[in-house]
């Protein structure tokens, strides 16, 4: 399998060359050889263009197989083989005559098969955990659309079932002012609130691609107001409260009164 993805991707893995190239074009031939001579006298190419009115166009990086679509292929082999400074041509293009500078070299060895082969097992090692994953949940899914309950699955798998204290709608653990129910099935919580029946057992990823839980919602209570005996301390801290607030506002109001007369 490595050998066949190395094989369907070599150009990934084959050598790159890239020259930085800049160019004049001139109208003849006899004006290119002209330009040469003048920089084989000292001139640059810059200088050279300046005194004729013309100018010297930066190219960019390019590869051969670019630049020969521009040029023709015999003058992307020169410039090709040139060193990093030759300027090189005259060359025939379809606007005129070339005169071709290297202003760099950029490229890289490429990778043998087994230099890519440590890359390209985890490429595939990953892709088979992938499958594996989505064909595990996949199974699961279908034992549970098959009537299959979250015990059945459990059992299976030869893991536990933890059931949770009754839980409301905020997370919060009924009855228990102050806390929270576990913090592993936070992910999921409102997926299960959204549940209409019990015993409806769903897979959910909690960490993609690492860490799935399989719940249930194991009894669902309509929302109802709880019994007073339950929650009379907390009544009579809110009527306290509220018995606060009222007498606050009415001496808010008192000092508001004197202060306008």
């Amino acid at each position: 399998e490595i050998t066949a993805r190395y094989n369907t991707n070599k150009a990934k893995y084959a050598p790159t060359d890239k020259r930085k190239l800049s160019q004049m074009v001139l109208p003849t031939e006899a004006a290119a050889k002209q330009v040469l001579a003048e920089l084989a006298g000292g001139k640059t190419l810059e200088a050279s263009a300046g005194a004729k009115g013309l100018g010297v166009a930066a190219l960019g990086t390019v590869t051969k197989d670019e630049y020969a679509l521009q040029s023709s292929a015999a003058t992307a082999d020169a410039v090709f083989t040139a060193p990093k400074g030759k300027i090189v041509g005259p060359f025939k293009a379809p606007l005129g005559w070339l005169v071709v500078r290297v202003d760099g070299t950029e490229g890289t060895p490429g990778k043998t098969l087994d230099q890519a082969r440590p890359e390209l097992t985890k490429e595939v090692a990953e892709e088979k955990r992938r499958g594996a994953i989505a064909e595990f949940i996949a199974r699961i899914e279908d034992e549970l659309a098959n009537g299959a309950t979250l015990a059945d699955v459990a059992k299976e798998l030869g893991v536990e079932v933890t059931e949770t204290s009754p839980l409301t709608a905020d997370g919060s653990v009924y009855g228990q002012p102050g806390v929270t129910g576990p913090q592993a099935i936070a992910p999921i919580f409102q997926a299960a609130f959204a549940m209409e029946s019990e015993k409806l057992a769903q897979v959910a990823e909690v960490d993609p691609g690492k860490t799935f839980m399989i719940f249930d919602v194991g009894k669902i209570e309509p929302a109802a107001p709880p019994p007073l005996a339950q929650i009379r301390d907390q009544v009579v801290t809110d009527v306290q409260l509220a018995k606060g607030a009222k007498a606050a506002e009415a001496a808010a109001k008192k000092v508001q009164k004197q202060l306008e007369q």
